[in-house]
């Protein structure tokens, strides 16, 4: 919400969005919503409860945006809210949603933009710790790119896609990590499945990662993202634009300025019911039960 809470605010609605998130949980969806002591029980409530809060934000940036008013009390200060509104993408269902329903929506993309970035980041690391050749081959890159590898340098969109091994690495981790690649599809059919001329037999589990995909689709290859090897171009996904800058900025910061390992025990970590084979189902999409050691590498 940028300029339109405080720090004091912004700490007690994450609190509150939390308790909202965490009724998302697979287990939670066999509880009763009626419940106030069940966690969807809990989100609800905890909906109800910021709706409440953003309402007056939404008013307030719309009348400050429908009077031109903005920039005389933010200045050019940015949020959710305010790109929403100019640019007209008020989700409103044809005119007929009331206040409650547009902030209600709005609440919802915030969600899934928070969950579907922290889960894309997690695997990401995992992909590190997967594929430490292939890392250590984008972390020489950043370190041999003059303003990448400056600690004083102010990050800019051209100066993070210029490094390729930087943004194949990043696409591969969401090829076969993203949280799309996690609903595999399986063949029922008793005569197979023929798709574009190939009979895919029954029990076969697959992945299709549309037109110009790998020969060997499950393998980790960020190269096949390199256009000037003459490679497959393959398919980058839907990860989303600021998502991606997200991921650039974290591994640039995280390969530069730290030496890290995963911890093997919480991967592994059987224990946690919330933990299985490795995978995480605590929340709305599974993810690598990731914790991470890191040193601050000296100079940094």
């Amino acid at each position: 919400m940028g300029p339109l809470v405080n720090a004091e605010e912004r700490t007690a609605l994450f609190e509150i969005f939390k308790v909202y998130s965490d009724g998302f949980k697979p287990k939670s969806q066999f509880e009763d919503a009626d419940d106030p002591e069940s966690d969807i029980g809990k989100a609800f409530i905890a909906k109800d409860k910021l709706n409440g809060i953003l309402r007056k934000k939404f008013i307030e940036a719309e009348e400050l945006i429908k009077n031109d008013k903005w920039t005389d009390k933010y200045g050019d200060e940015q949020c959710v809210l305010r790109g929403l509104m100019e640019n007209d993408d008020v989700f409103d269902n044809d005119g007929e949603y009331g206040l409650y329903d547009k902030v209600d929506h709005i609440i919802s993309m915030i969600w899934a933009a928070y969950e579907t970035s922290s889960v894309s980041l997690n695997n990401l690391v995992y992909a590190m710790h997967k594929y430490p050749e292939e890392t250590e081959n984008v972390r020489t890159s950043i370190m041999n790119d003059p303003e990448l590898s400056n600690p004083e340098t102010v990050f800019s969109m051209d100066m993070l896609n210029g490094c390729n091994e930087l943004g194949n690495f990043i696409n591969e981790s969401q090829r076969i990590y993203g949280f799309n690649t996690l609903l595999t599809r399986n063949v029922s059919n008793e005569k197979g499945l023929d798709f574009g001329g190939f009979l895919f037999p029954k029990e076969t589990e697959w992945l299709h990662f549309g037109g110009g995909s790998w020969t060997e689709s499950t393998e980790f290859t960020p190269s096949g993202f390199d256009k000037a090897t003459g490679q497959s171009k393959g398919n980058r996904g839907d990860i989303g634009i600021l998502n991606n800058m997200t991921m650039k900025i974290y591994t640039t910061l995280l390969l530069r300025d730290w030496e890290f390992e995963l911890d093997e025990n919480q991967l592994q970590n059987d224990l946690n019911e919330e933990v299985i084979n490795g995978m995480n189902v605590s929340s709305a999409f599974p993810h690598f039960n990731v914790y991470l050691k890191m040193r601050k590498k000296d100079n940094y």
